[in-house]
């Protein structure tokens, strides 16, 4: 069996874009010129013979008739962290993984898990707290943090501002839930939400956060 023809789009020299605000609707003809069996016959005999050395573009023809013939393509897209940082209608991508977090004020932390994504896509991630931010409590936390982003894995993928309070349970201390938003950095806008609940013991019951976080994902299977 061939191999599926390979699309490559590189556009790690890219900033965040958002969909919404760029580019412009395109009207399809009403009308299309086809080639016909014959046509297709003879064109593939052209420039695959001896005689498509002469003919212009003789390999984008053919590259053309190979992408008809597999119907599939293999699509890989190089890009950045942030890129694009907007919410998508459609694309949702959910990590679910084990957080551990020092709060001494400034916040450091780290951790990881799986995600998966609507595209489909499945694959792994590290988030690191850079100590980026401030909260209004003394603590730490270990335990298990659900993230949902409506976007691709790009989206999922790069730096955010989390925004979010921890509650730490009644009797004794040591337990707690919590949550936020998270925020895209350029352009600031509102990408999805985390929850967490674990051992968390604390100073005070309850406590703001406002911190910037990184996150670098491996897709594994799509």
């Amino acid at each position: 069996m061939a191999q599926a023809p390979q699309i490559i789009l590189d556009v790690t020299s890219f900033g965040p874009i958002n969909p919404a605000n760029e580019g412009k609707r395109v009207s399809l003809p009403r009308k299309t010129s086809q080639l016909g069996a014959p046509q297709q016959s003879l064109l593939r005999s052209a420039v695959t013979g001896t005689s498509g050395k002469l003919i212009p573009n003789a390999e984008i023809i053919k590259k053309a008739f190979a992408f008809v013939d597999a119907k599939t393509a293999d699509v890989t897209v190089k890009s950045g962290p942030g890129f694009p940082a907007a919410i998508y209608a459609h694309d949702v991508t959910v990590g679910i993984g084990v957080d551990a977090q020092l709060t001494t004020i400034v916040t450091f932390g780290a951790g990881g898990g799986l995600y998966f994504s609507s595209l489909p896509e499945l694959g792994v991630y590290t988030s690191i707290l850079p100590g980026t931010g401030f909260a209004t409590n003394y603590g730490m936390f270990l335990g298990l943090a659900v993230t949902i982003v409506f976007g691709p894995p790009s989206t999922f993928s790069g730096d955010a501002i989390f925004v979010g309070a921890d509650f730490s349970l009644p009797g004794p201390e040591m337990a707690g839930i919590g949550g936020g938003l998270l925020f895209s950095i350029s352009p600031f806008q509102c990408i999805g939400f985390q929850i967490q609940g674990g051992f968390a013991p604390s100073v005070w019951p309850v406590d703001v956060t406002v911190q910037v976080s990184r996150t670098t994902t491996w897709a594994v299977a799509n």
